[in-house]
């Protein structure tokens, strides 16, 4: 006897919702089934819905704001019990009562996976979008390609995994990137996946169907990203990144700052969570501000030298807990980007007034052409597509001037210049 999960994942679905599960109740199966309801933070009543819906055997959870279908899943997925998990859109797209067929080759002892392909087998297909099927076929055969696989639909709703393939896996990607991403990651497994052919009633736009150009582009991102970097994400946490950035930002800070504005303070506005490249800058204190959950200190026997780190999230809080001429210097190294622009003019105005007379701001930020370098790396999956999607603003030298003059600081007392081929650039002002 076999238990069945079935995850949703909802977004805006009230005019579906109550039918599809339903409808998934109504599959007579001969085991338990346990249906997992994951709202991806709704706004069109379906929350409403879902919570009249909820029982012992239907489970609903809410996100409290939207993420994705991937991140949808990945919560759906840790809250399963069954031996056998299926995916289930909320839509009226997919018909749960082909579960019997999709299970057949698990429950027979076959398969380990099974996919539920849209382009074989002879259901009932409703006639749609020609270029929505190229793309698909493209995009199938550019992961097949990649993952040695024959499939004829990864980009199919309907997969059917056995519990030991899941807990093997790590769910990362928050949107559509999740059907690539799994089908690269059960590739390198080494198990048996099967194809079933399933009917399809495909919806238009005006009917709700939401995945666009744009989601291809991202799914491209993912097979390239997970199949030839095996899923590696670099991000500002991870080893590689964070030592190079941490390197340039040693340099920034060490070309920029006279060795006579050595002997005092300095501050660095968003340090991040590894602040270390500091030690080495030449000053006696050091202090660091970020969104952490405590105060820590980071402390260096070679250089005899300690960082404070404050928790501080400057976006919520803009001023800062210095006194009045404190510091010698103050930095914010590709921090300014990830700054809703509503709140940097307060920052700024809080760095001047921590600033020593004759102490130096120094900010760093990518240029266009760095940002479309960034977008380039996301993209072959080099950089964590956070780091993009995070960037709320580009600034040139004339927004940074004039931020900085309304700050208080005097235009004839900046100085700006570019680093790194042009990518990134650097501007220097004295209070």
């Amino acid at each position: 006897m076999h238990l069945l999960s079935i995850v949703i994942p909802v977004y805006n679905e009230a005019g579906t919702v109550d039918s599809i599960i339903k409808r998934v109740q109504s599959v007579s199966l001969p085991f338990d089934k346990e249906i997992i309801v994951v709202d991806d933070c709704s706004t069109d009543g379906t929350q409403a819905i879902l919570a009249e819906l909820a029982s012992d055997n239907i489970r609903i959870f809410y996100h409290e704001r939207n993420q994705g279908k991937g991140a949808a899943l990945r919560t759906g997925l840790a809250e399963t019990r069954g031996d056998i998990v299926i995916v289930q859109d909320a839509d009226l797209e997919y018909d749960p009562d082909e579960y019997p067929r999709l299970l057949k080759p698990i429950v027979d002892g076959k398969a380990d996976v099974v996919y539920g392909s849209r382009f074989i087998g002879g259901g009932e297909h409703r006639v749609l979008f020609f270029w929505h099927m190229v793309g698909n076929k493209l995009l199938t055969l550019l992961s097949n390609m990649l993952t040695n696989l024959t499939l004829t639909d990864m980009e199919t709703c309907y997969k059917v995994f056995k519990r030991e393939v899941l807990d093997s896996i790590t769910i990362e990607e928050n949107r559509f990137g999740f059907e690539p991403e799994i089908t690269a990651k059960i590739a390198k497994l080494n198990i048996r996946i099967y194809e079933v052919g399933i009917s399809y009633f495909g919806r238009n736009y005006t009917e709700g169907k939401k995945i666009g150009w744009k989601d291809g582009v991202s799914t491209l991102r993912c097979i390239i990203k997970y199949n030839l970097f095996r899923g590696k994400k670099v991000t500002r946490g991870d080893g590689l990144l964070e030592g190079y950035l941490a390197r340039k930002r040693a340099d920034v800070v060490n070309s920029l700052i006279p060795d006579k504005q050595r002997d005092g303070s300095i501050l660095d506005i968003g340090c991040g969570s590894h602040p270390l490249y500091l030690l080495s800058s030449g000053f006696k204190v050091k202090y660091g501000v970020d969104k952490i959950s405590s105060e820590k200190n980071y402390y260096d026997p070679y250089y005899c030298s300690e960082i404070i780190v404050k928790a501080v999230d400057i976006e919520i809080m803009t001023d800062l807990p210095f006194s009045d001429n404190e510091m010698n210097a103050v930095v914010m190294l590709a921090v300014v980007e990830h700054i809703e622009p509503s709140k940097v003019g307060s920052i700024f105005k809080a760095a001047f007034r921590v600033l020593k007379p004759g102490g130096l701001f120094i900010i760093t930020t990518p240029t266009a052409a760095g940002n479309a370098a960034l977008s380039l790396m996301s993209l072959l999956g080099l950089v964590s597509p956070e780091e993009i999607d995070e960037h709320k603003d580009v600034y040139d030298n004339d927004k940074l001037s004039a931020l900085l003059a309304s700050a208080g600081f005097a235009p004839s007392k900046m100085q700006s210049g570019k680093f790194e081929l042009f990518m990134n650039q650097w501007m220097v002002a004295e209070k």
